[in-house]
């Protein structure tokens, strides 16, 4: 029994048996698994980046139950985006994550809904109609992109060329986008948006790639900032992304990432700016000094 603002629908397996979708507030079930996602990427991030014990133990309660509601959403782009999560806690924890391995099998394979494990498996076998449509949908929109490279569909335009223009099948399960997050930002604004985008992620790994490891971001939750993005560009890539809620919570990662490159490039500027005033104030000063007249023979 679920409250009225838990909205969820209900999935047949392939032998029939009903299993529940939940998404919560957001209007579908991939919105929410994506947001869940991020907050599970967060958490790990901020679990290898705070001190206290008590602090690592509470974060590590939610993102365990971040993972567990992700998995109720039946999402196999959400159950690729935490693994990606895990894999890239595991590069930056190294030995101490690896000891959460097992625990992470167990957890899943005692918890993982029978509806998810099944779609993963015909998604493993090659009968899951939701690939096929998703390929369609990739066909559709590089299509709309070769017909209008330079300004887009526009994004109100999005469903009305996909239904009726650049429409391939009439399938039900193939929706009326790119299931893609830089393949609709291109369809919608062409390729110099899809250009900017494309830059916008260049710049954020650039920026946590400067920072890495340097004195000056030892304040800043650099590993949840940078596995907090990867969860986001890693799972945008089986889904358009167009949700308010995580678009922001990227835009608030992109300007944590700005400033904290800013914060490491301010003291190697200043230690420049204070050599240069250093030679400089060590040249002998011509400006006021009377002129010396040559010695005569």
């Amino acid at each position: 029994e679920l409250p009225d603002w838990a909205n969820h629908l209900v999935a047949y397996d392939s032998t029939g048996t009903p299993g529940v979708r939940i998404f919560s507030t957001f209007d579908h079930t991939l919105r929410f698994s994506h947001y869940l996602t991020i907050g599970f990427g967060l958490s790990l991030g901020m679990a290898l980046s705070v001190v206290r014990r008590t602090a690592k133990v509470a974060l590590l309660i939610v993102g365990a139950a971040s993972a567990y509601c992700n998995m109720l959403t039946s999402s196999i782009g959400g159950a690729v985006g935490m693994l990606s999560v895990f894999g890239a806690t595991l590069v930056l924890g190294r030995r101490r994550v690896v000891l959460f391995v097992p625990f992470l099998i167990v957890f899943l394979l005692l918890f993982s809904p029978a509806n998810l494990i099944d779609k993963a498996d015909r998604v493993l076998s090659g009968e899951a109609i939701t690939v096929a449509a998703r390929v369609v949908t990739y066909k559709q929109g590089v299509a709309a992109l070769k017909a209008h490279p330079f300004l887009g569909v526009g994004w109100g335009g999005i469903r009305r060329f996909m239904e009726h223009d650049y429409r391939i099948t009439r399938a039900s399960s193939v929706a009326f986008g790119t299931e893609n997050y830089f393949l609709q930002r291109g369809v919608a604004l062409g390729v110099p948006g899809l250009a900017l985008y494309l830059a916008l992620c260049v710049l954020f790994f650039r920026n946590l790639s400067r920072t890495r490891g340097s004195p000056a971001a030892a304040s800043w939750p650099w590993a949840a900032i940078f596995i907090g993005g990867v969860a986001f560009y890693v799972q945008a890539q089986s889904i358009p992304s167009t949700c308010a809620t995580t678009n922001s919570i990227l835009w608030l990662l992109f300007a944590l990432a700005a400033r904290m490159a800013e914060d490491v490039g301010r003291p190697a500027l200043a230690s420049a700016t204070a050599q240069v005033s250093a030679e400089v104030s060590a040249e002998p000063e011509m400006v006021g000094r009377p002129h010396e007249p040559e010695a005569s023979l």
